[in-house]
């Protein structure tokens, strides 16, 4: 006898593909010989085999029984009534349709009335008949009742069984299996079973096969360990149990109809077997799984469990393929599942968690159809915010989730129950409708250059000798530098708005002399204010910083005040960002966008030896709408999250998303922006101000109780910076004193910071950079929002 392993309650043989041999009581099994005269214990020799006698050897699959009553026992076959008509193993035009749409289903609800497995079986979709011993059948069930003084027997294939819900006790001809959802049984061809739910309701996936039976996949370059180890396969140690039971009924599936047959005895009265053809169990979690360390995405075929080949080397009949729980290490790389047309079928159900590639409506319990070349993919919300996290999210894993796909190379054919089934979402394809655009190339972009133009704009590669801090002197052309990250993590857009302008104006430094994580503060302060109705200032948003001095070549950091800061740092180190720029060459038709009208830039193009200094700004200096602004702001208590802000950039919601954002940073956060999106709404519409967006309404709803409000004050600020009003008089001239506008709205005579004069023709161009561009700007453009 093997040495059997334990396992939950039971014990277990263990390997898969192995002969192996189980005694429910010593001495039972012959010993030399499969079939003597007389057995021992007075028993009957019975074999059962899942292949012809003759094939090859090492696929010859077969086991001998040693049993109380032979399983030829029985009354004759009938038709069983009631039949259940949702099985098919046989699939043409008279019960199934082809169908290319994206189908998905929600979970099955729990049955109304008592429902065993057998009758909880519900088939989805298939290829091929049973009848031809060539195709499959998909399957799913959902029962509230154990199988009682009957056993199941499927004379048409393999069923591979995915519980989702439930524990299930298997009981089979070979012994017992205690199956949980995460772990799978396979029940070959022939053998008899019954299903007992150790709880109720539950529900799951099966998968069946005709003509062959599943087995490990070849692993090829990974070697001789990873995937599905052998060992971790179970197998069912013998068990029997000699009782009388009148009217015990065998159900058989036979070509996809169940007929029943009487006998008066328990088919699980084996009390001894050997063998290599038995029902086994898998847990998924012991799976290894393998995946690219460096770039790209593998194909989900890395992932496979078991394999039903065909006769084509490498093309199943039926793969099972998972996708558990995983680190994600890829750089540069997409990392959700690829868009895909696939001339293979994918069946795929969730066990439990979530999905990766799926942020909505894909359910444990539920299960989609991506048929034979119909594109499918991530949705729009899984791609978005994918994007939105960029090239520095560094590794990342993937728990509590246990997803799974069947993929064959037949084309099934979907069950009519299935398309009329309540539980068939209509709405799939909306989850991709919201995809959008991304291309930037435009008309005025030419084919096959090196340096890419727009209309306004033209980008041109630097040279081996260019430094981000070299002025642009003896150039013919108007030129600026900027980092690749401005765009592919920051979601900067060309041309810069009159506020950008105005900070780098006030600070007076060049685009990429400021640090990048202070364009991110500048990023998250503009959104913040435009969300709450509020016109971003240049000197509100610099109220919060002090200037670090910095030498020449060294970057300009703004440092928060711990008091009163109401952002948190983009990133701790921003790595790399240095290696990858590019020149911004300011065309003819675009110099009103950058150049004031005497021919000056407004901003500094060029790196300058002496940025402005700010340190601890009083509220005397702010301007009536810059104080607003300020006093808006400092009525949050907790830091917000300036990454999440700057992502919302590229959000379909902007508003859901902030929102979210607040949720998260506290409680108090979340019901103070509500609030004062709705008073700042109210005081815009009366002030009659269009200019402001409106992003998106409110869409979380929080009840705050208890509490009084109390406006918030400007806490007080010792001390004022040296340069301030110097550096202010020179820019907006010396009569102005309003800062970046006035209460009355009207502009100062010298107004130099967002009093610029309004350019609406072209604000919807932007500049979209890929992540994976590191040193090249081949293949860029300026395009449109």
């Amino acid at each position: 006898m093997d040495n059997p392993i334990a396992g939950d309650d039971f014990i277990y043989l263990s390997g898969f593909g192995n002969h192996l041999s189980s005694e429910a009581l010593a001495g039972a099994l012959p010993a030399g010989q499969n079939s003597p005269l007389i057995c021992p214990f007075g028993l009957y020799a019975e074999q059962i085999s899942g292949t012809s006698f003759t094939s090859p050897r090492n696929r010859n699959l077969f086991s001998w029984f040693y049993r109380i009553k032979p399983s030829v026992t029985h009354q004759p076959f009938k038709p069983r009534v009631p039949s259940n008509r949702r099985i098919l193993s046989e699939f043409n035009n008279s019960n199934s349709s082809a169908n290319p749409t994206q189908l998905r289903w929600k979970p099955m609800d729990a049955p109304d009335s008592p429902t065993d497995f057998i009758d909880g079986l519900s088939t989805i979709c298939g290829s091929g008949s049973s009848f031809m011993r060539h195709g499959y059948a998909i399957h799913m069930y959902a029962a509230n009742k154990s199988m009682e003084n009957c056993a199941f027997c499927n004379a048409d294939g393999d069923f591979l069984i995915v519980p989702q819900q439930g524990r299930l006790l298997i009981t089979t001809e070979c012994g017992r299996l205690k199956v949980s959802p995460g772990e799978i049984a396979i029940l070959p061809q022939g053998f008899r079973f019954s299903v007992n739910l150790l709880d109720s309701p539950s529900r799951g996936y099966v998968a069946e096969i005709f003509g062959t039976h599943f087995q490990l996949p070849d692993l090829g370059p990974i070697g001789a360990n990873g995937l599905a180890a052998p060992r971790d396969f179970l197998v069912p140690t013998a068990w029997f149990e000699d009782k009388s039971y009148p009217g015990y009924t065998i159900v058989q599936k036979f070509g996809g109809e169940l007929f029943a047959a009487v006998q008066d005895f328990s088919p699980f009265n084996v009390v001894a077997w050997h063998g290599n053809y038995f029902p086994y169990k898998y847990d998924l979690s012991k799976f290894c799984p393998y995946n690219t360390v460096l770039f790209d995405h593998s194909d989900p075929s890395i992932n496979t469990v078991l394999t039903a080949p065909t006769d084509k080397p490498g093309v199943a009949l039926l793969d099972f393929v998972i996708f558990p729980p995983r680190w994600l290490v890829a750089e540069h790389t997409f990392r959700p599942p690829y868009y895909h047309r696939n001339c293979m079928s994918e069946f795929m159900g969730l066990i439990h968690g979530g999905y990766e590639a799926k942020a909505d409506g894909f359910l444990p319990g539920g299960a989609s159809l991506h048929n034979c070349m119909t594109p499918h993919g991530p949705d729009t919300k899984s791609y978005e915010a994918t994007i939105a996290r960029g090239n520095d999210i560094g590794p990342s894993k993937i728990t509590s989730t246990m997803a799974f796909m069947f993929e064959s190379s037949l084309i099934p054919r979907i069950s009519q129950w299935a398309l009329e089934s309540p539980f068939l979402d209509q709405d799939y394809y909306q989850c991709w409708i919201g995809l959008r655009s991304h291309f930037t190339v435009t008309e005025t972009c030419p084919e096959n250059s090196s340096g890419v133009s727009g209309g306004i704009l033209s980008l041109e590669r630097v040279s081996a000798i260019d430094r981000v801090f070299h002025g642009s002197e003896g150039a013919t052309k108007k030129f600026f530098y900027m980092y690749m990250c401005h765009f592919s993590q920051l979601h900067v857009w060309l041309p810069l708005d009159d506020f950008t302008m105005g900070v780098l104006r006030a600070l007076d430094v060049a685009p990429t002399q400021l640090h990048p994580n202070n364009w991110a503060y500048l990023q998250a302060f503009c959104i913040l204010c435009q969300s709450l109705y509020l016109k971003p200032s240049p000197y509100a948003f610099l109220y919060f910083y002090d200037t670090r001095p910095c030498q020449p070549t060294t970057w300009l950091s703004l440092i928060s005040h711990p008091s009163i800061s109401k952002l948190d740092a983009f990133s701790q180190s921003f790595k790399h960002f240095k290696d990858g720029y590019f020149k911004v060459v300011v065309k003819e038709e675009g110099k009103p966008y950058f150049l004031n009208a005497d021919g000056s830039t407004k901003f500094p193009f060029s790196w300058t030896g002496t940025p402005s200094r700010y340190k601890d700004m009083g509220t005397d200096e702010l301007s009536v709408g810059e104080k607003e602004v300020v006093e808006t702001l400092m009525k949050f208590v907790d830091k917000l999250p300036t990454k999440d802000l700057v992502r919302d950039y590229n959000s379909l919601h902007p508003i859901i998303d902030i929102e979210g954002h607040m949720a998260q940073s506290g409680k108090k956060n979340l019901a103070l922006f509500q609030s004062l999106r709705k008073e700042m709404a109210a005081k815009a519409k009366e002030a009659g101000k269009t200019d402001v967006p409106n992003l998106q309404e409110s869409m979380v709803e929080v009840h705050v109780h208890g509490g009084t409000k109390r406006k918030a004050e400007l806490p007080p600020r010792p001390g004022k910076g040296k340069d301030v009003k110097k550096v202010r008089a020179a820019l907006l001239g010396a009569g102005s004193a309003s800062g970046a506008g006035s209460a009355s709205g009207v502009k100062g005579p010298e107004s130099g910071l967002i009093e610029l004069p309004k350019i609406s023709v072209r604000k919807d161009i932007a500049m979209n950079l890929p992540d994976t561009i590191i040193n090249s700007i081949d293949g860029l453009c300026i395009g449109r929002r």
